[in-house]
Formats: structure tokens, sequence, C-alpha cells
């Protein structure tokens, strides 16, 4: 399947590397399909030669420049957040210290609602939930019992 015309497709492949794809024969089978990609489109990477990982990309200023905390709670809240990220307005997250809260806010805006509908018939929350809203919501809960 093909973008529309005029639409330029970014393709983010966790933990797979340039080296990975410039290996060719030796690249796993499964990427094989995407060794010519690099040869007909470009690479983006770092300043420094090395591949952009999400925190990377959030946090220089040759990416977005984001003020982030690092720690392990930030990171996996900002990994669980990614899909909405993507479309998320910049706009929004500039100019403040981003912590783990502020990222599964980002899908859990109502923790309180969600927790007692969540309560009230779990099973029809998780099905009717994304794979990561569980853990946004145990997040903002968590965020909410430390204050």
């Amino acid at each position: 399947m093909s973008p529309p015309t005029g639409v330029i497709p970014v393709l983010y492949l966790p933990n797979v590397s340039r080296q990975d794809l410039r290996a060719g024969g030796d690249c796993p089978r499964l990427l094989r399909p995407l060794v010519e990609l690099q040869y007909r489109g470009a690479v983006w990477h770092q300043r420094n030669g090395r591949d952009w990982t999400v925190e990377a990309f959030l946090t220089s200023e040759q990416g977005l420049g984001f003020d982030i905390a690092l720690d392990n709670r930030t990171r996996e809240a900002m990994l669980r957040s990614l899909p909405l990220l993507a479309v998320e307005p910049l706009a929004a997250l500039r100019g403040r210290h981003l912590e783990a809260e502020d990222f599964d806010r980002l899908a859990i805006g109502d923790p309180i609602r969600d927790l007692l509908t969540w309560m009230s018939d779990a099973d029809a929350f998780e099905v009717r939930c994304d794979v990561g809203s569980m853990g946004h919501l145990s997040g903002r809960l968590r965020a909410r019992v430390q204050l």
C-alpha cells in the first residue's frame, strides 16, 4: 500500500539500527524488504551519527528540545504515549518540565472517572481501551497517591 500523493512516510523502527539494514544478506529476514528504502529515501540520524531514540529526539535541540525528566517512570510513560505524542500539538508541551504524569495525561484525562469505570466493569473497560491505557491509568493514579 502506498501513501497518498504528497505524503512523505516516516518509518520508526525501534531496536533496528542502520547497520542492521546495511547488512543486506545478513539482515534479519523480516527486515529485508526495507533494505532498499535506505537507498531510495533518507536515513535521518543525530549530528553525532547515532540513531535517534525517542528520548534523544524529544530532548535534543536538533529534535524537539523538550525539558523532560529522565527517571524510569517518565521514560516508560513517554514510550507508552508515543502514538499520542505523534499527533499532539507541540505548543501544548513546550515551555514546561515534562514528567510521567504529563505523558500519561495525554491518554487519561480524568483518572478518577476511569478508575471508577474500571472498578465497575474491568473487563469492559480493558476491551474499550488500547493496550497502553491501563499503564497510563496506573501511572496517573500512582502520581495522585504520591501527592
